[in-house]
């Protein structure tokens, strides 16, 4: 292959292998979706108190229980449930006669009532043999009361996950930050801000959320690709500039700057190939019939040589060279800058949270 060829060859296989970085967008990372349970909350949780009642309406109150358990027996459970409460407002100490009522209101079908009486009952035999059955009875029958924080905190994640969807990263952020707030255990959340921190240009307040990740889940199956995640955002931020000074002066040191070594290797090699070629000399010969002359005055015909040293690819080398070099700087320059776009806008954004709305100005 003859020399200008080679450089010609250099420069395409250099500017093919730079041009070769799309300019569409890599696709959003995926975030964790998770879903909060709140744990069951007790179904006695204060202590009952009671007055003391006077003999006399302890037998009353012993009378009435007799014919509530009467009519409970004859199946008729409206007539019991009467007796029962009449009996446990003359004497609300007695545990028995808290444990019929309960066992009336649930045949009744009131089971908040019936959860109350079986706590009461706890109240005031906690050690009696029914106190397990009791309390499970009374976790069963309480109606269910969500815990507000566990509430809240669902209610953010979700608007945290559609907002990054639809590519609010500030208002995402926003979302996850109260999600936090409200449950501080949350591994997912934290680790859902913390991509959309690492997308925000916050890198810092990224490896901070994933390190509390981390914390919460030691055995995380994706560990090691957190960490490594931690360990690249740590690493300090690209410039442009550097990559663009770097690449004018040394062939592909831009690309190398910019962690592209074989971006960089080829870069180097077409303006090598490129100089090379440019000083390649090509030695022409040239031919010329002429006539001699000898001292007596006779003519004979000859051929004169001349050889002359040549380089027909500077030109074409040279520029080949200059023009890998000044592509693979451009290119370098443009890939820090994508790098570090994100730290470099300015993004206004309201984030509506309930009745109020939060507003935040961001310098990436």
């Amino acid at each position: 292959m003859t020399g200008w060829r080679m450089a010609l060859a250099a420069s395409l296989v250099a500017a093919s292998s730079v041009a070769a970085q799309t300019q569409s967008g890599a696709p959003r990372e995926s975030l964790k979706q998770s879903t909060l349970t709140a744990p069951p909350a007790p179904a006695c949780t204060s202590a009952i108190r009671t007055g003391t009642p006077t003999a006399e309406q302890r037998r009353s109150a012993r009378q009435l229980a007799q014919r509530g358990q009467e009519a409970a027996i004859l199946g008729d459970a409206t007539t019991a449930l009467s007796q029962f409460r009449q009996a446990v407002a003359l004497d609300p100490s007695d545990p028995d006669l808290a444990y019929q009522l309960a066992r009336a209101y649930e045949s009744a079908g009131a089971g908040a009532d019936a959860a109350s009486e079986y706590c009461r009952f706890l109240a005031l035999a906690p050690n009696a043999p029914e106190a397990n059955e009791a309390r499970e009875r009374a976790r069963a029958l309480a109606p269910q009361r969500p815990d507000p924080s566990y509430v809240a905190a669902s209610s953010a994640f979700k608007l945290g996950l559609t907002a990054y969807e639809h590519g609010q990263l500030v208002e995402a952020e926003t979302h996850f930050t109260t999600a936090i707030a409200n449950h501080s255990t949350w591994a997912e959340a934290y680790y859902d801000r913390a991509v959309v921190r690492a997308a925000n240009g916050d890198r810092y307040g990224s490896v901070d959320d994933f390190n509390h990740y981390l914390q919460l889940r030691p055995e995380a199956p994706d560990r090691l690709d957190v960490v490594a995640r931690m360990e690249s955002l740590r690493q300090p931020v690209l410039s442009p500039g550097q990559a663009l000074s770097l690449g004018l002066v040394i062939p592909g040191g831009g690309q190398f700057y910019a962690r592209r070594p074989v971006r960089g290797v080829l870069s180097l090699v077409g303006v090598l190939g490129s100089i090379g070629a440019a000083f390649y000399e090509k030695t022409n010969v040239t031919s010329r019939d002429t006539v001699y002359t000898d001292p007596f005055g006779r003519h004979y015909n000859g051929v004169v040589k001349h050889s002359e040293r040549q380089r027909p690819y500077v030109v074409p080398g040279v520029l080949a060279a200059t023009g890998i070099l000044f592509f693979s700087a451009f290119d370098a320059f443009k890939y820090t800058q994508e790098l570090s776009a994100g730290q470099r806008r300015v993004s206004v954004s309201l984030a509506p949270l309930g009745a109020a709305v939060v507003a935040r100005v961001s310098v990436r």
